[in-house]
This record gives C-alpha cells, sequence and structure tokens, in this order.
C-alpha cells in the first residue's frame, strides 16, 4: 500500500514523536506507547507521500512500485 494522502493518523489520532533519549537510544522494553507509534507512523506515511508527489506520481493502493 503507498497511499499516503492523507499521511496515516493525519487528523483524529493522538501523536508524539521520539524524544532526543529516544531517537539516540531506541525504545524501552514494555508496552507500546501508541501516541508514540502513531507520531512515527504519520511522520513516515507524510514524507514518503511528499516524495511520491513530488516525482510527479499518483497515488495509488493498486501497485507497491511508487
Amino acid at each position: 500500500m503507498a497511499d499516503f494522502d492523507p499521511a496515516f493518523g493525519l487528523l483524529n489520532a493522538t501523536k508524539r514523536y521520539p524524544d532526543e533519549t529516544e531517537a539516540n537510544a531506541g525504545f524501552l522494553c514494555g508496552p507500546a506507547d501508541r501516541d508514540l507509534f502513531n507520531g512515527i507512523i504519520h511522520q513516515l506515511c507524510a514524507e514518503l507521500g511528499e516524495v511520491i508527489t513530488y516525482g510527479g506520481v499518483t497515488h495509488t493502493n493498486d501497485r507497491h512500485t511508487l
């Protein structure tokens, strides 16, 4: 799937992004932080979507080669 428009969790999902320690050392074991993972997935989808759009490619879920 590559239809990142809108990006995952754009509107109603609460999001947070990794702090400096998490960015440098990763995440601790334990329960998943939903807001953190929403933020990470949103960031990845939004940035990939921008690259796809910049390349002049139409977003689609019909192929996996965007």
